[in-house]
């Protein structure tokens, strides 16, 4: 049993009215729950955010509140009486839509954590990081670039670093991607030498920019090329990072997808061409990339990289999917970071 002596504890002030803890931030419980009391003044909002691993359920104590999601495109409007459920990963904001003050009962669990709380609706979003060597003018001088996708563990990206991997991908394409990114914690502990690329199927602009300065990326590595796509790009843009598309396919469906980058106000900072196995006339393939005039990377299905690859003014490097770079352990269905390969890759790179 735990009895905590804190029937009268402080109200504290915050931008959507006040804010009352019931439970010690020091506590025991605290960690596997927190409980609070939330005021919410008429015509205010509290913060727009998700959480990477809290649960939380919202019990209206008196006045009415619109709760809203963005990003999952629902609104639900609260009276007394009414309890919210929410998972994690679920953005949302409450607003007063009252004339009197709203009061709120907040349950989450596990407790409050200042790094698992991403905010989305921060007044001009935070500038990113410099660019990592992936954008080095100098390290392209040197030879085209490697990067590492599918990277979800700290002593691969440590290892990569340190043989001069240009970047990393982070992979958050699937519905899990709040567990994924709940599992990235070690990317703070991380120089940012290397680029960081942000892979991602997730389209609403402020949660990718949330996402991508979260991460502490530098460049948004997209799907493939569409017209509704075109809108995210330029937006992340604004803000400050690097746009790499993706181009699938090859023949007509290649020229395309090209034609269609050639529309933009503004040409991508590079393109990644996923071809699959390389095709026989990937000669023209190579030319339709070329005309577009931006650096551009191939995505290999294999370790043998074709050296004419090299002669093409354009050709800014490779990306190389985790069965590239790993090697199985045992029968156990376990992988780990192959530096044999990764050496390989780099030297196959400088020819």
């Amino acid at each position: 049993m735990n009895v905590q002596k804190n029937s009268h504890p402080e109200w504290l002030v915050t931008p959507y009215g006040q804010q009352r803890p019931l439970t010690h931030p020091g506590a025991t419980a605290c960690a596997a729950t927190d409980i609070k009391i939330l005021k919410i003044e008429p015509g205010k909002a509290t913060s727009h955010h998700f959480h990477l691993l809290r649960q939380s359920w919202f019990y209206l104590l008196s006045g009415s509140v619109r709760a809203t999601s963005h990003f999952h495109h629902w609104q639900q409007e609260l009276q007394v009486g009414d309890l919210l459920a929410l998972p994690a990963g679920e953005d949302h904001f409450f607003l007063n839509t009252g004339t009197t003050v709203a009061e709120v009962l907040e349950i989450g669990t596990p407790g409050h954590k200042a790094d698992d709380k991403i905010p989305l609706s921060t007044p001009g979003m935070p500038c990113p990081v410099p660019p990592g060597r992936f954008w080095s003018r100098e390290a392209r001088q040197q030879r085209p670039g490697l990067l590492l996708a599918n990277l979800s563990t700290p002593e691969s990206a440590c290892l990569g670093q340190e043989m001069g991997v240009d970047a990393i991908g982070l992979d958050l394409s699937d519905d899990q991607w709040s567990e994924r990114l709940a599992g990235l914690t070690w990317i703070d502990r991380l120089k940012p030498t290397m680029s960081r690329f942000l892979y991602t199927h997730l389209t609403e602009p402020r949660l990718v920019l949330a996402l991508l300065h979260r991460l502490r990326c530098d460049t948004l590595q997209g799907y493939r090329v569409t017209e509704k796509l075109q809108s995210l790009y330029e937006q992340v843009r604004h803000h400050g990072y690097r746009v790499v598309p993706t181009l699938t396919g090859t023949g007509m469906d290649l020229v395309a997808q090209a034609t269609l980058v050639r529309t933009w106000p503004t040409p991508p900072d590079a393109i990644l061409w996923q071809a699959g196995s390389l095709p026989m006339a990937w000669e023209n393939d190579c030319a339709v990339l070329e005309s577009l005039q931006v650096p551009w990377m191939v995505s290999l299905e294999q370790r043998q990289i074709p050296q004419t690859f090299q002669s093409r003014t354009h050709f800014a490097g490779i990306v190389a999917p985790a069965p590239l770079w790993q090697r199985p352990i045992g029968d156990h269905g376990l992988w780990v970071t192959d530096r044999d390969a990764i050496i390989g890759l780099l030297r196959s790179l400088e020819l």
